[in-house]
């Protein structure tokens, strides 16, 4: 197998994997154009995700997607509907958030947050939407979610924990090590 950032790098007529993160249609189609035979190895939970994008978005909707820019799943989850979705990754993000109509408004977020973090945006995007809807069931990926409660549980008892992951990785990068910081400062 042999991995590649971009489509044009798989020679033509040849088989591509789309990544467990999705992309987004452009790139669907791109391979289309290329005669590219596609394995379709998005996760079922992204996918859901991707589902909602188009649904809300059908239903006139400004979708706020929480995630981290830059990363995989964003974009791809983005390039469902670009012109619906906006997205909010730090807490000033926020403020930048424009809608057409504050009753029409939804959050969804990338399936590899931190429940912790996803959870401070939410009520921050509340304090100014009001009437913002949530996604008809968690987005967070419940294997994420697991793991993110065992580096919590076991970061207050531990004076070192190491979490190795991908450098894109939105838990290895990002949130354990936020965990572990609150983790530890609330140990007695």
């Amino acid at each position: 197998m042999i991995f590649v950032d971009e489509t044009d790098e798989v020679p033509e007529a040849r088989w591509w994997c789309s990544p467990r993160t999705a992309s987004a249609p452009a790139v669907h189609e791109e391979a289309k154009t290329r005669n590219l035979r596609t394995i379709d190895a998005t996760c079922p939970l992204v996918t859901k995700v991707h589902k909602e994008v188009n649904r809300f978005a059908r239903d006139d909707y400004d979708i706020l997607l929480i995630g981290h820019e830059g990363h995989e799943e964003v974009e791809g989850t983005a390039g469902e509907a670009p012109d619906r979705v906006q997205l909010v990754d730090k807490p000033e993000d926020v403020d930048k958030v424009h809608v057409r109509d504050p009753n029409k408004v939804v959050w969804l977020s990338q399936t590899t947050l931190s429940v912790d973090e996803t959870i401070e945006r939410v009520d921050q995007n509340k304090e100014r939407f009001p009437d913002l809807q949530a996604p008809p069931s968690d987005d967070i990926c419940y294997a994420t979610s697991n793991r993110q409660f065992a580096v919590k549980a076991m970061a207050a008892e531990c004076d070192l924990v190491l979490v190795v992951g991908s450098q894109n990785s939105s838990n290895s990068k990002r949130s354990s090590r936020s965990r572990c910081r609150r983790a530890r400062t609330t140990r007695t």
